[in-house]
């Protein structure tokens, strides 16, 4: 298999994983450099709210992919909290699922929760502990062991 095949593939086992995870989701995608592109992605796999998204997301993922980068992804739960804003409003918020992807020379592997959790718990400017995010789960996303 040439080097080309094994990266498409790459890419179309990715977004099969993404689009396994049920409900809607909001992906983001880290480039080397720092650029992000952020996409919904609905429960019926759906991009985007435009002809063309899904086309625009596939081709961050192939340069993300090809050079270096990562994922997140929040799945948005049914399951929602109430919660208080500062200004005293009330709001339910979703509880989310959030998993980790990195990408690099033409392959993807998944991003333990506990390193997610470790990442979005660490200040990357000084190093110190950040409070967790409320009414995130930090979960493990499988990949296919036949890929």
């Amino acid at each position: 298999m040439e080097t080309k095949d094994i990266r498409t593939s790459a890419v179309s086992a990715l977004l099969a994983t993404i689009l396994d995870i049920p409900g809607n989701k909001i992906v983001t995608l880290c480039h080397e450099d720092g650029r992000e592109f952020i996409i919904d992605i609905s429960a019926q796999g759906c991009f985007g709210y435009a002809p063309g998204h899904k086309e625009l997301f596939i081709a961050h993922l192939v340069s993300a992919i090809n050079s270096k980068g990562g994922l997140v992804i929040r799945q948005i739960l049914p399951l929602k909290v109430e919660r208080r804003t500062p200004s005293g409003k009330i709001m339910f918020i979703p509880k989310k699922k959030l998993y980790g992807i990195a990408l690099e020379n033409g392959v993807w592997e998944p991003i333990s929760a506990t390193q997610m959790r470790e990442a979005h718990c660490t200040n990357h400017d000084t190093g110190g502990l950040l409070e967790p995010e409320q009414d995130v789960i930090f979960s493990d996303i499988a990949k296919d062991s036949a890929l």
